[in-house]
């Protein structure tokens, strides 16, 4: 008997969790610094060094990096800043991540809460979002074809597998002229956006921008602000990616530095920027395959062994932006608007059996300015509604849905009002889950030959509900085409309950 078999790999789930990760550290003045009056804003970016799984369980430590501005005791200028960076270590339960998983771990969006300890000390609590997202496959055997000697039926599986997950460094580093009457550098804002992205053989190609916005204060306790953009390309390794997958690209800042040098009384400063920015990718494989879901033998009693399979099928791949708008209030008369920041992370996605996806966000927005020539900075959560239509009637599905924030643009409406208008796009990914019982393998190793000496010569079978030629045959042990041809029956599908068949015997 000839059978053959197949090696696949399928994802009965996708492998993506979000979480929140806590911070919390001391951060003392330094020396050079006058005493804490009041702090005027605050900004934690969390960098991810190490990362590693183990079963059911991904370990995650980085640097988190902490800006403070304040405004200090009988200072005579308007504003100070204080960099630091803290430790960060953080153990997070993920059912699905084996071992040797590949994921990224990416922070979203934080929260920042300081508190003035005393006029030297300055406590901080951080929160932060964290998405990490595993390539997933379990290796499953199929039976794919067995010889004529043995009926058997077979179906087609259409599945998709998340086949890489990873991240990949773009890394920036250039030297600028910047203005030298700068006194200290309050503020920094870096981001990237995307112009191009193009998948080829075990590679991508990445094109963008990338924008830095470093808001300071003069020698003459002047606030202003500085702007750089700088066009780059990159050519990243990701082995096993082809242009036919899926593939889905965030970019996202990691870390940013800027530097000034020594000022030495030339017309400009040089400032060194690096900015470390990161490709996150999540690649689609779509494939199908024909396995054996039942068989039988006329002649032996032979051994059959099945495997459970689960796995997913992509329904949809959609995208919409929404434009979001809303006023944030000042306390104080607005002189100038500095910089403005915003992320967006999901709070909740649902679907119903009607077809109807809803995925329910949240835009964290903030914006720096000076009122009265001091510096300030308002913040406000601004929610986002996104909604899909899908298939009807879905008994179980997995929705993965990628947020991103496209530029922001700020107007300021009468003396303590600031309008943001925020594009934010979500794509949507929606996976039907599925399951089947598929023929696994076939042994014939200990088969004994059936005994037909003892039935009868002739069978009268009475159709009961439910029953199939496929399983009347297989019940005793003869061919389907056998017990159509004698009974005249033109389509195997087509039987009724109370209908008599003649069963014929084959010695």
């Amino acid at each position: 008997m000839e059978i053959e078999k197949k090696t696949i790999k399928l994802c009965g789930g996708l492998c993506t969790a979000s979480f929140k990760a806590d911070a919390d550290s001391d951060i003392i003045v330094p020396d050079t610094k006058p005493d804490v009056l009041k702090i005027i804003g605050a900004a934690a970016t969390l960098v991810i060094k190490e990362k590693y799984a183990q079963k059911g369980k991904v370990t995650l430590s980085g640097v988190v990096y902490y800006r403070i501005i304040y405004e200090g005791e009988n200072d005579t200028m308007a504003a100070r800043s204080i960099e630091y960076t803290a430790p960060f270590s953080h153990q997070h339960e993920i059912a699905c991540i084996d071992d040797n998983s590949e994921f990224y771990a990416l922070p979203v969006s934080s929260s920042v809460k300081t508190t003035v300890v005393n006029s030297r000390k300055i406590s901080v609590h951080s929160v932060f979002d964290i998405k990490v997202s595993s390539a997933c496959a379990d290796e499953k055997t199929l039976v794919t074809s067995l010889d004529d000697s043995m009926p058997s039926r077979s179906k087609t599986i259409k599945y998709t597998n998340k086949v890489i997950s990873k991240e990949e460094d773009i890394e920036l580093s250039e030297m600028i002229d910047f203005p030298n009457n700068a006194a200290d550098i309050l503020a920094v804002n870096a981001t990237v956006n995307r112009n191009d992205i193009k998948v080829v053989n075990n590679k991508i190609v990445v094109k963008g921008e990338a924008v830095l916005k470093i808001v300071y204060i003069t020698t003459d306790n002047v606030i202003d602000e500085f702007n750089y953009n700088s066009e780059f390309s990159d050519v990243l390794d990701v082995l096993g990616i082809q242009p036919e997958m899926m593939t889905n690209v965030v970019l996202a800042v990691k870390e940013c530095s800027a530097k000034l040098a020594e000022n030495m009384g030339g017309e400009a400063v040089p400032l060194t920027v690096k900015i470390v920015a990161a490709a996150y990718i999540d690649a689609y494989e779509s494939a199908e395959e024909t396995g054996i879901y039942d068989a039988y033998s006329p002649e032996m009693n032979i051994e059959t062994t099945y495997e459970d399979i689960g796995y997913l099928t992509l329904l949809a791949d959609e995208t919409k932006q929404s434009n979001v708008s809303d006023f944030l209030e000042t306390n104080g008369a607005v002189e100038n608007i500095f910089d403005t920041r915003a992320v967006c992370t999901v709070r909740s996605q649902n679907y119903n059996t009607e077809g109807d996806i809803t995925i329910e966000a949240v835009v964290s927005a903030s914006v720096i300015y000076s009122e009265n020539g001091r510096l300030n900075t308002v913040k406000k959560d601004i929610p986002v509604t996104f909604k899909f239509d899908a298939q009807k009637g879905l008994a179980d599905i997995q929705i993965v849905p990628y947020l991103s924030v496209s530029g922001i643009s700020y107007a300021q409406k009468g003396e303590r009002q600031i309008e943001l208008k925020i594009p934010v796009m979500c794509e949507v990914l929606v996976f039907a889950k599925s399951s089947d019982k598929l023929l696994s393998d076939v042994s014939t190793e200990n088969a004994a030959k059936i005994d037909k000496t003892n039935q009868p010569s002739l069978i009268i079978y009475f159709v009961k509900e439910g029953d199939t030629l496929w399983n009347i045959a297989k019940k005793y042990n003869v061919l389907v085409e056998d017990i159509a041809r004698i009974n005249g029956i033109e389509n195997e599908n087509v039987i009724m309950p109370g209908d008599k068949l003649i069963i014929p015997k084959k010695r």
